[in-house]
Formats: structure tokens, sequence, C-alpha cells
């Protein structure tokens, strides 16, 4: 009997999940059996010809099922590219957004320029802004807080993963219990997907936590609360980064009236990132 090598599996996983209308196939299929099979995928092509075991064969079957399902690759994968440091990745965490590199540049660039020591994450997910900014400021003091356990043990990992010492991670709700320390810089990448919009999402997202991407509401939950409590857990001159969903600047506006704010675009264009000051 005919040996399933590592080249039948690229050309019929490939259109496997071209049938199932994932977006760049072969690639996908590609990061996956480099995965199972622990090869670069420059090796894939060297050992085409190299026949799969029935172990390796199984593996590769349970994850292009999930694939074609909707499970996100990163997930799959476990892993994913955050600037320039490597996170451990799982469905208890969002898997990090261009606009949220951004933001944690951002929060870099504004540390530097004012000394910044003391910072605070909210919502941290998976631990990227947080652990980032622990690389670059090693002298600084971050702390990262989340609702979500299972979130919390991610961004540990993480932590540990790119051998960071200065972020502390506690659980917190942020809705409930306001910070009791004051900081320099506040980041966060809060819930902001309106309940509207989260019925109409790509199917993808649906594996990722809801209670990280809506807040069963407006979209603006957070954002509100943030206006209410940052007066009293921003130092004097402290000042404030968020990620923000796209054409929300009149509402977000109204929202942190009580602080200078400015706006700042994303990629395409669009206001992304909100950075205020008292």
């Amino acid at each position: 009997m005919k040996k399933t090598t590592i080249l039948d599996i690229i050309n019929n996983g490939s259109e496997y999940l071209k049938r199932h209308n994932v977006e760049n196939p072969r690639l996908n299929v590609e990061l996956l059996l480099s995965k199972t099979l622990n090869l670069q995928r420059l090796q894939l092509y060297l050992k085409h010809d190299m026949p799969l075991e029935e172990r390796e064969l199984d593996q590769m079957r349970q994850l292009l099922k999930k694939r074609a399902l909707g499970e996100p690759l990163q997930y799959l994968l476990n892993k994913e590219q955050f600037i320039n440091i490597e996170l451990v990745l799982n469905n208890s965490v969002l898997i990090p957004r261009p606009e949220t590199e951004l933001l944690a540049k951002k929060a870099e660039e504004i540390i530097q320029q004012r000394s910044y020591k003391k910072i605070l994450d909210i919502g941290t997910g998976s631990g990227c802004i947080a652990i980032y900014l622990a690389k670059c400021f090693p002298d600084a003091e971050i702390v990262a807080i989340d609702i979500s356990t299972k979130a919390l043990e991610t961004a540990k990992q993480n932590a540990e993963l790119n051998k960071v010492a200065n972020v502390s991670f506690f659980p917190s709700d942020i809705l409930k219990v306001a910070p009791k320390q004051q900081y320099d810089l506040i980041v966060s990448n809060p819930p902001y997907v309106s309940l509207d919009d989260y019925r109409q999402l790509e199917r993808e997202l649906y594996h990722e936590p809801k209670e990280a991407l809506t807040d069963d509401a407006d979209g603006l939950t957070f954002y509100r609360r943030f206006a209410e409590i940052f007066p009293s857990s921003l130092n004097g001159n402290g000042a404030f980064l968020l990620e923000l969903p796209a054409n929300k600047e009149a509402e977000l506006k109204a929202i942190f009236s009580r602080f200078r704010i400015e706006f700042i675009s994303d990629f395409n264009g669009f206001a992304r990132i909100l950075f205020g000051e008292k």
C-alpha cells in the first residue's frame, strides 16, 4: 500500500481547506505540517517524498478538520509573533491584531519620551502589551490585570517564555474594582465589539473568548468606566492609551470630555488608538 508523503498531505490538505473556504490553504497546511513534524517549511519540500507515520497522519487529520471548522490557525499552532516577542496562544486569550501592536509601539514611544516607570495594563489577555513593554523597559514596574484566571495563566507562561521579571499579574474586574495605586501610564485593549456587531462577526472570531471581545452592550462600557476612574488612577502627569472600535470618535470625545485627548490612526486611516491625559 502506498504511503502518504509530505507532498501528498500538502496537496490534498490544501484542496480540503480550499473547499472549506479557508484563506491561504497551502500556507495553512505547511504551517500545521511543520508543527506536526517539527520541521521548517523549507524542509518540507526538501523531504517532500518522506512518508508520514500513522500517528502523524492522525494528528494532521485532526488539525485540518479543526481548521476547516474555523478554529484559528494561531490556536492550532499554539503560538504567534507579537512585534519581536513570541507568545503562547490558546482559546482563553485574544489573538493579537496589528492595532494592538500599534498600541504597544505608541506606549513604548511615550514611556521613552516621559521616562514613565509605573504602567498598568488593563485586560492583559496573553500579556502581549505588558510583556513587550517589560522587555523594552526592564527598570519599569508593570502591573497587568484581567478578569480571566485562565488568561492570566497564559500571560504568566508568556512572561516566563520571554524571560521578563518586571511584570506582576493579578485577577481583577475593572468594572467593579478601581486600581488602588496611581500609575504614570495606563494601557488597555478592552472588549469593544457591540453585541449587535458580535452577532455578525466572521466565524473564526467565535473561537476567541467572548468576554474579551464584547461588553454585551454598545461596546463603550469600558470606556465610560475608564473616564470615571482614570482621574484618581493616574499620576499628575499621567496618560492613557486605549485601543478603540472604528468610527466611534464622536461618542469617545463625549465620554472623555474631561481629558485632553488625541486620536491615532491605524494603517488604513481609521482612528484606532486614543491617547489621553488629565
